[in-house]
């Protein structure tokens, strides 16, 4: 999971917004991805590739954690900075457990983003949460939440509406969220120089309230 500092402004041209995303392995093979990043900095799809939305993880308002301006270059640089608070890291032979906060988004939504993610080996299950945590500027807005996954992995949503099947090429998972709204959505993977290609995503989106919001998630081999 990403818990790392914003770089100084001047060395942050190739900075990318995101703050609590993470890639999930299984035998060699990522399972949870993120989505690349476009090198060539004159082209659009650099500035789309630096943002939170291509990333695993939370964004609310579709505003990066981070802001960006341009340099006299024509580079992205950061120009806005955040805390990273209460880290927790566990690691233990069949467990382990990454837990920390942020407050990228307390000045402009009012809101603290809790994430912890789990991973119990002999259960081959990934659990995780994201807590939105109000402050005293709360400011109503969508979130959206990502999973971003490689272009030949393949996506089925079933029937009850709270789970997903991946089927990648070692193993097959299923994706579930209860009593969120979960879909399936198109991107772009950047995983290859200056080069892109459609990928899919499982997404998880609803509305920023002003009481504690918990929105568990997992990851199970089936």
């Amino acid at each position: 999971m990403d818990l790392g500092k914003v770089p100084d402004k001047k060395f942050s041209k190739d900075y990318q917004a995101g703050l609590f995303s993470f890639e999930f392995n299984f035998l060699g093979e990522k399972v949870i991805t993120n989505s690349g990043y476009f090198q060539d900095y004159k082209h659009q799809l650099n500035i789309i590739s630096k943002s939170t939305a291509t990333h695993s993880t939370l964004v609310l308002d579709n505003t990066s954690n981070v802001k960006f301006e341009r340099d006299k270059h024509g580079y992205m640089l950061v120009n806005k900075n955040y805390k990273i608070l209460d880290k927790e890291i566990k690691s233990e032979k069949n467990f382990w457990l990454i837990k920390a906060s942020h407050d990228a988004y307390s000045k402009s939504y009012g809101v603290v983003h809790e994430r912890q993610i789990q991973f119990f080996n002999n259960s081959q299950k990934l659990e995780g949460y994201d807590k939105l945590i109000k402050t005293r500027n709360f400011k109503s807005c969508n979130f959206a939440i990502r999973f971003h996954l490689l272009p030949e992995i393949n996506l089925t949503k079933l029937l009850n509406n709270e789970s997903i099947l991946i089927e990648s090429k070692n193993a097959g998972w299923k994706f579930t969220c209860k009593n969120h709204k979960i879909d399936i959505e198109t991107g772009l993977y950047f995983g290859m120089k200056n080069k892109y290609l459609e990928n899919k995503n499982i997404l998880i989106v609803g509305l920023t309230k002003p009481e504690e919001q918990n929105i568990f998630w997992e990851i199970s081999k089936i």
